[in-house]
This record gives C-alpha cells, structure tokens and sequence, in this order.
C-alpha cells in the first residue's frame, strides 16, 4: 500500500512539475512589439487581470485605450499607474456587457466622441457563480462573456478603420464540452440552463468553457461575413493559458471549495501563468503586422493552434450564429435589419 502511495504521490509531483516548467518557461512570449501612437483601442474588462495588463501595456506604446468596464471608481484607480504623459491615453467609459441597452448605450458614445477602432479586445469573461437572468432574458454569463460582445461587435464594425483587428478571447476549455444541435436548441432557455449548468460547481465550469466555444464561433463566422463583403478587418480567437486571475475568486463563494482552494492555492499558483505571461498572445496580436493575421483562426503561446473537432464544426457554429443572431433580434427588433445581415445562408 506504501508503495502505491508513494507511486501516486511521485505521479503528482511529476504533472505539477510538468505544468510548472510548461506554463512559465516553454510559453509563447511576445517579440514583438511597435509604436502604437495614433491607434484607439477598446478593451472590454480592462479593469484586471489579463485586460489590465494589456491595456496599461499599449497606454505605453502610445495608443489611446478606452477601458470599457463597469466599475468607474476601481478603472480610474488604474489610471495612477500610469506615467503622466501617457496618462491623458487612457480612457474610462462605462459598460456593463449582461445589459444589452448599456452595450448599446456604450457603442452609440463611441461613435459620437471617438475617432475610428483600430483594436477591438472582447476580452471580459467571468466564471458563473450564482445563476442569474438578466433584464434581456438570458442567463447572466451566458450574455456577459458572449451575447454582449456579439452585439457590441456588430454595433462597432462600422465605426473601425481599415486594417483593424477584432480579438476575441476564448479558452482551452472549448475542448472540454459538448456542443451538438441539442444544445443549440436548449441554450437560450433559461430552465435548460439552470438544470444543466448550476447543479454543480463543475457543470458551472463547463458553462465558462461553452461561452468560450461559442467565441470560436462567432469569430470563424464574422470572419466569414468580413471575408464576403470585402471588409478589411480581421477577427481572431486565442486561448490565454491557465492564468491565476481575479475571475478565480467565483471558485471561493461556497465554503468547502474555499477550504480546498486555500489548500491548494499554493500548488495552482505554481501551475498557472502569471497576469503578464498570460497576456503575451493578445498583445502579440495587437502587434502583429496586419498581413500575417491568419484570419477566423485561433491562437495560443503567440502562435496559430488547432481548435476542437466540435469548433472545426463550421456547420454547427453557422446553425448556432444564426440562431443567436434570431434570438437577440427577438430582444431588439429595432437592430433586426442591421444584425441580420450577419445571418450566413
């Protein structure tokens, strides 16, 4: 029985030390980077984690960034880390992205104040905790991280320069959930979710990795319209890496997996990528010369990577961007015309 202990407990030290030397020296890191004077940039969540970090990276390189977040007072505490003659480049406007009016609201200002998007970083995701729904009907996540993009994309992409980037952040996680016609069905209703997402703290895990599936393919098929319509801007995807970010502090709300987190905080610490190295492919991204974008794919570690059989499933995502777009045109009609023209027939 020893022995096996031992064989176990030799097996474990062995994966931490795997994920260790995987996720902080043989990482993708950015070497590249340029001049970013004149560039205006959006990033949604920039208020932590690997959306602070990326935006406070490119306020230095001189682009003007507007932190698109819902906390006023934590966003603008943000601004004193920045050097004061970068300082008048970073700019708070409000969005809350499980709100389709602010979503609407935010992209109308956008418009009215600020020259054309280079950048547009739909970077905001939050790990469900409570189930919740929202005043559009959905369930909160579900809008937050995916619905509220999709919308503020549409809204946006003609208000984007020529040879502009969409980046969108997904996740290795799409790997780890199953994703069929059924689903597509039951997705926008609210007791299916309910039932089959929030039964327990890993089904709630895999409603975090279906949004960012659903990531994947919202940026294969806008990739799709954009190629279509001759429009000269490219939508990608990217997986961050394991990042130890604010977002885990969802994992810590029930007491017993608040004892276990604490336990182990030490050894997931050492295992995961640190804000900054977890940001190196986003920045990468928004640095890479606008010609080698391969675009509609999906990159990790700075370099292009392959996607899951359900995400090469270009049916299904069609089947599902459609869909979406019918189900947020029953939410707002007046946009029915304008967010329509994304249907692919």
């Amino acid at each position: 029985n020893m022995s096996i202990f031992l064989i176990i407990l030799l097996i474990i030290v062995i994966l931490i030390l795997y994920f260790a030397i995987a996720n902080h020296i043989f990482i993708g890191k950015c070497k590249i980077s340029h001049d970013m004077s004149g560039k205006l940039v959006i990033i949604t969540g920039a208020s932590s984690g690997l959306g602070k970090f990326t935006a406070l990276e490119l306020v230095k390189k001189g682009a003007k960034v507007i932190f698109a977040c819902r906390n006023e007072e934590k966003t603008r505490n943000i601004f004193n880390e920045i050097s004061k003659e970068n300082k008048h480049l970073a700019i708070f406007e409000k969005i809350d992205l499980s709100s389709f009016q602010s979503v609407i609201e935010f992209a109308e200002r956008i418009k009215q104040k600020y020259e054309k998007i280079d950048i547009l970083m739909n970077n905001a995701g939050n790990a469900p905790d409570n189930f919740r729904i929202t005043k559009d009907g959905f369930e909160s996540i579900i809008e937050a991280n995916f619905l509220g993009h999709v919308v503020l994309t549409y809204l946006l992409i003609d208000h984007m320069n020529e040879n502009s980037r969409i980046i969108n952040l997904s996740s290795l996680g799409h790997n780890y959930c199953i994703f069929d016609k059924e689903t597509i069905k039951n997705i926008y209703n609210i007791n299916y979710v309910k039932s089959h997402y929030f039964n327990s703290l890993f089904s709630q895990n895999i409603l975090y990795h279906v949004t960012k599936l659903m990531m994947i393919y919202f940026t294969k098929e806008l990739n799709e319209y954009l190629n279509k319509k001759n429009i000269s801007i490219k939508a990608v995807s990217l997986h961050p890496g394991v990042v130890n970010t604010e977002f885990m502090r969802f994992y810590k709300n029930k007491l017993w997996s608040k004892i276990i987190f604490t336990l182990f905080y030490p050894i997931f610490k050492l295992c995961t990528k640190t804000v900054e190295e977890g940001a190196q492919t986003q920045l990468y991204l928004s640095y890479l010369d606008y010609n080698k974008i391969a675009s509609g794919a999906y990159y990790a570690d700075c370099k292009l990577e392959k996607i899951s059989k359900t995400a090469q499933d270009n049916n299904l995502g069609r089947e599902f961007m459609n869909y979406t777009i019918e189900k947020i045109c029953e939410v707002l009609p007046k946009y029915d015309k304008e967010f329509k023209k994304y249907l692919n027939q």
